[in-house]
């Protein structure tokens, strides 16, 4: 996070941040289905707090993700599944 100055009653500050799974060889069970995620992307926010009351006025959130999803093998799915993803997420809060 960077501190880009005060504009009149409003601090601006700025950040950008790289995401990777953690684990991404380790299997997780989700509802019974064992899964696991490869997945990485970045995220840029560009976020307006108010001086005097330490509230976020605004906020702009970027999110780029993408990697692959995979279903281990099982009887129901033998072969397991790979799902590709790509998530895009453009996110606005205000007060």
């Amino acid at each position: 996070m960077t501190f880009n100055g005060k504009n009149g009653k409003v601090y601006k500050i700025h950040g950008e941040s790289q995401m990777q799974s953690k684990n991404k060889e380790e299997y997780i069970s989700n509802n019974g289905i064992d899964m696991k995620y490869d997945l990485h992307g970045k995220m840029t926010s560009d976020i307006k707090v108010n001086v005097e009351t330490g509230w976020i006025e605004s906020a702009k959130i970027k999110q780029t993700i993408e990697g692959v999803s995979q279903i281990k093998a099982n009887p129901q799915m033998p072969e397991g599944l790979k799902i590709p993803m790509n998530i895009q997420a453009d996110m606005t809060v205000t007060n």
